[in-house]
């Protein structure tokens, strides 16, 4: 074809397609006669988009095909969604996404928008998660978001402040191939997140755990991918084959500042060479991260396969040296901690990172939602390490009331960490703000703090299903969560 007339079909309207030269120029630009051109119809069957200000539930599924918002409390997904046509998919702050069955998110034309807030995290998980086991049976799992060859003119797809879990993409199950140019989605390939092509995607501040997939346990690249994962934790993930945490082939990720920990790759043979983070014809970045105690069944105990030291610095990872201010030291993450994973004091991760190395990509708050740098330079890893000290007695300190399980039917466990012994009120309110149950007044010890809620009012009546807000007070603690009885 090299030197002939691609046959482009209307180039001065913006469409570049070539009629002569199939698999070599199919993108449609979108300048002014696209963007003004009407919505394409709805394929027949297809179910309609979803938009929902404010309910206490959703069902969704189907193709999404003009701007939406999932705007509840319990997205249920009950079919493969797919986003199209330039849509875009804007998730709620809060939200609960379940997944019934073995479906998927899949991004082929537009973008997904899922931002959260340290206090409102979005959860991506199944309908089912204390069914999820680290093997490659569906139950208990769903499939997973993909990102595939979306076009990069399109705005960057965004995932922060959210926690994914439960994921698995397992080859011969699940991610169809869609018939159009770009990279092929591989099967079983990024169990959490998988970005193919020019597909602009950042995943920042966000927590993958208990996902699975033959390459990439969390997250995959292919085929010319550059997502920017920036302040992440990923911690017990598996791969069957190569990359407990992440799997990157023919690609260009950009890691900052992430805590990998605790992933596992299980590959059938001691022989078959892999690591936690796995490489292949890629030139991935390594900056300012943490990786460390991710065992592999390959004799030689790496845990990023090849990295380059041009591209990898300011990291610290186990048995390897390499790359400027780089270093090999236990971090001492401290796994049952609040947040998990965070650096203990004394750990070499503090302050061992570089502002000027991280730039521009060094976010202003970490993981926990705190300030990046908390000293003369950043901690490595998402969090930085934070001494505990004496607040003025009139400051409040905002803590995270956690709920499980949330949704709940017909009652949850409330939980939060109690930095100091002192006097405090748990209540229950419904969403005019007025208090429908008192859980507990008096003094609290201190640390970890677990009260149960059955569901019912002060007068022991069943409350109906819906949306309440837990409020805690203690002192100079203050703190908030949003339930949702399920009915």
């Amino acid at each position: 074809m090299i030197g002939e007339d691609p046959g482009l079909r209307d180039p001065a309207g913006g469409d570049f397609r070539a009629e002569r030269a199939v698999g070599y120029g199919c993108r449609v630009f979108a300048g002014a006669a696209a963007a003004s051109a009407p919505t394409p119809a709805r394929a027949a069957g297809a179910p309609p988009a979803y938009r929902a200000p404010g309910r206490e539930r959703l069902d969704v599924g189907g193709v999404v095909e003009v701007d939406t918002i999932w705007d509840a409390a319990l997205v249920r997904v009950i079919d493969d969604v797919v986003v199209a046509a330039g849509a875009t998919l804007t998730i709620a702050a809060g939200a609960r996404v379940e997944f019934v069955g073995f479906d998927g998110l899949r991004v082929v034309d537009g973008s997904l928008q899922a931002i959260g807030s340290p206090a409102l995290p979005i959860v991506f998980t199944s309908e089912c998660p204390a069914d999820w086991r680290p093997d490659l049976d569906t139950r208990g799992a769903w499939n997973g978001l993909t990102f595939a060859n979306v076009p990069a003119d399109r705005d960057s797809s965004r995932l922060r402040w959210c926690e994914i879990e439960c994921a698995k993409a397992l080859p011969g199950i699940g991610r169809a191939r869609p018939p159009r140019v770009g990279g092929a989605l591989i099967d079983g390939m990024g169990g959490a997140i998988l970005v193919v092509g020019g597909s602009p995607v950042v995943v920042s501040h966000c927590v993958l755990h208990r996902n699975l997939a033959e390459r990439g346990g969390a997250v995959a690249a292919h085929y010319g991918a550059a997502p920017l994962l920036v302040n992440n934790l990923f911690h017990d993930n598996h791969a069957t084959l190569r990359g407990g945490a992440i799997y990157a082939s023919y690609s260009y990720p950009v890691v900052v500042h992430a805590t990998v920990t605790a992933n596992e790759t299980s590959a059938p043979s001691a022989f078959i060479e892999t690591a936690c983070i796995d490489h292949f014809h890629s030139k991935p970045r390594h900056l300012g991260g943490i990786v460390w105690g991710n065992p592999t069944t390959y004799f030689a105990p790496l845990q990023i396969r090849e990295p380059k030291a041009f591209y990898t610095r300011y990291c610290d990872i186990e048995h390897w040296l390499g790359g400027e201010g780089c270093l090999s030291a236990d971090p001492l993450l401290d796994g049952p901690s609040e947040p998990p994973f965070a650096p203990q004091a004394g750990s070499p991760a503090i302050d061992a990172g570089s502002a000027a190395a991280m730039t521009p990509w060094l976010p202003a708050r970490d993981l926990g939602g705190g300030p990046r740098i908390e000293g003369p330079a950043p901690d490595l890893g998402a969090y930085e390490w934070r001494a505990v000290t004496a607040a003025p007695s009139d400051a409040p300190v905002t803590a995270v009331l956690r709920a499980f399980p949330n949704p709940a039917n017909p009652g949850t466990c409330l939980s939060w960490s109690q930095v100091e012994a002192g006097s405090g009120r748990l209540a229950v309110h419904d969403v005019a703000g007025r208090r429908v149950r008192t859980l507990a007044v008096g003094r609290f010890s201190a640390g970890r703090q677990t009260v149960a809620w059955d569901g019912r009012d002060d007068g022991g009546r069943r409350l109906p299903a819906g949306v309440y807000l837990a409020r805690l007070e203690t002192g100079r603690t203050v703190a908030m969560a949003r339930l949702v009885m399920a009915p």
